[in-house]
């Protein structure tokens, strides 16, 4: 049988993904009342780390191409060149009362 500190590590090591999958087996383990090594306990208790742990799955962002607005360029070239050259960006704000 598995303590619930060996399982809480292998959770660590696991992606959401293979998480999601571990949940489904567990609550399927626990519903058929078949243990197998683990105990019912600590399977409850499995269950339970692992809804607490589980998150939607974020976006996929998919980076296609490098830019950058700084005070000091408008694009990433721009920027690269003024920071080489020592140039600030740094100024008294003007647009509003500070």
């Amino acid at each position: 049988m598995w303590s619930m500190d060996e399982l809480r590590e292998h959770l660590r090591q696991l992606s959401p993904a293979a998480r999601m999958l571990l949940l489904r087996e567990l609550q399927t383990i626990n519903g058929a009342q078949t243990s197998g090594q683990i105990s019912s306990e600590t399977i409850q208790e499995a269950l339970a780390e692992l809804a607490a742990s589980e998150r939607p799955a974020r976006p996929r962002v998919v980076v296609t191409g490098m830019g950058a607005i700084t005070p000091v360029g408008l694009t990433a070239p721009e920027s690269w060149e003024a920071f080489v050259a020592g140039r600030s960006g740094v100024g008294p704000v003007t647009r509003f009362d500070a």
